[in-house]
């Protein structure tokens, strides 16, 4: 934990703290732009040049709210980001040890995360998805503990990760029930079993957890329904995204440069105009289905690659940092799925984030970026890989050093 901060406060203090600096990625201007509505004037919206309006719904709040409590200082903002991306390694930590019974498998995962350049370049930026993965991982982690009081902390840092990014409300019921199956229960510890009395279980509580986060979620609604006339649960920026992922020139990446070659959008509010977007995807997408395959293997193939591919951060340096990681730390993956080390319950658990993001890209456009709230959990699944690779190696030597010894 004492490297993964020093290393993500050093690259925080390399970078420039201006804001200014923002400028580098558009989504980063937005958000501190909502931030210092809310903060100067109590409005939650921000004001898009390419469209020409003020736009009160184009992103969840719970990222500006989250800048405002910094005080509408990038400086702080990053420096906080640095201690929950930290936070992040011991939960993974915890999450490890306790669905495989081993600390040292822990600390293994744990390293993972210290270390991965993805998690160190995102805490320096003004971006939702450090703020998110923190609360995915904890939240995961509070739903498998047994006492009811953790479990009811675990669903709310879900439902604060869902009010951070929509994709919460799928995580949500999928996190819960995977976290369900994996509760403490006497008896033989079984796939049979689980099928058996787990779902008995996981059930009810994956309809708990839906219904719970709706209620929860309902006060954003309705404050859109009264802004907007529309009861809007995630944002207007839905429909755009959409036809970002689905259009005649979309090649799996993200490129929004259509809405100002549109003009009759221009004219339309919000609502009317993420509804327009998300009609002409779905048109595209239901005339072009061998289209739609295609895309998603490109975004796929963007979301999961192991080097950058954006023009931005595609140059030398950042594609061999980024490949140094990602490849060993894929390969320990794939190991690791097979390894006897964590039950299939475990493994479900682990692989739902990564589902669930992968989903989020097909439905969206590609990025690595959307990638990184499933990179935690992965961990696991990597540490468990490294784990076997040497037990192998270990085994494979043994009998030299039995020969020698008789010798």
């Amino acid at each position: 934990m004492i490297v993964a901060l020093l290393l993500r406060i050093g690259l925080v203090i390399a970078q420039p703290m201006t804001a200014e600096s923002l400028d580098r990625l558009p989504d980063q201007r937005e958000y501190f732009s909502i931030a210092e509505n809310l903060l100067r004037h109590g409005s939650l919206s921000f004001f898009d040049p390419r469209v020409g309006q003020k736009v009160y719904a184009y992103r969840m709040p719970g990222y500006p709210v989250f800048l405002v409590a910094c005080g509408g200082s990038v400086e702080i903002a990053r420096l906080v980001q640095c201690l929950l991306d930290t936070s992040t390694v011991l939960a993974v930590f915890l999450i490890a040890s306790r669905l495989s019974g081993c600390t040292r498998l822990g600390r293994l995962a744990a390293f993972a995360v210290a270390v991965n350049p993805f998690y160190i370049f995102f805490s320096s930026l003004i971006l939702s998805e450090t703020l998110f993965t923190t609360l995915l991982v904890w939240g995961m982690y509070f739903l498998l503990r047994f006492p009811k009081w953790t479990a009811i902390l675990g669903l709310w840092l879900l439902i604060a990760a869902t009010y951070v990014r929509p994709l919460g409300y799928l995580l949500v019921p999928a996190v819960g029930f995977a976290a369900a199956l994996n509760l403490p229960r006497r008896g033989p510890y079984r796939l049979s079993e689980v099928l058996r009395t787990g779902l008995i279980r996981a059930v009810p509580l994956t309809l708990l957890y839906s219904a719970v986060l709706a209620l929860a979620m309902a006060p954003w609604a309705y404050r859109n329904h009264k802004l907007l006339g529309s009861w809007v649960w995630s944002t207007t920026n839905s429909g755009i995204t959409l036809y970002d992922g689905f259009h005649q020139g979309a090649n799996g990446a993200s490129d929004q440069r259509f809405l100002p070659a549109m003009p009759a959008v221009l004219t339309m509010n919000e609502v009317t105009r993420s509804l327009y977007f998300a009609a002409q995807a779905r048109q595209w997408a239901t005339a072009h289905p061998i289209g739609v395959v295609f895309l998603s293997l490109k975004k796929s193939e963007r979301g999961w690659s192991p080097v950058p591919l954006s023009q931005d951060f595609g140059k030398l340096g950042y594609v061999l940092v980024s490949a140094a990681y990602s490849i060993p730390f894929d390969l320990l993956c794939l190991v690791g799925l097979f390894s006897s080390r964590l039950s299939r319950q475990a493994k479900l658990l682990i692989a739902t984030p990564a589902a669930s993001v992968t989903l989020g890209m097909l439905l969206s456009v590609g990025s690595i970026r959307y990638r990184m709230p499933a990179e935690a959990p992965l961990a696991v699944l990597a540490a468990c890989g490294a784990m076997d690779i040497v037990k192998r190696l270990r085994r494979a030597k043994a009998p030299k050093f039995e020969e020698r010894n008789l010798e």
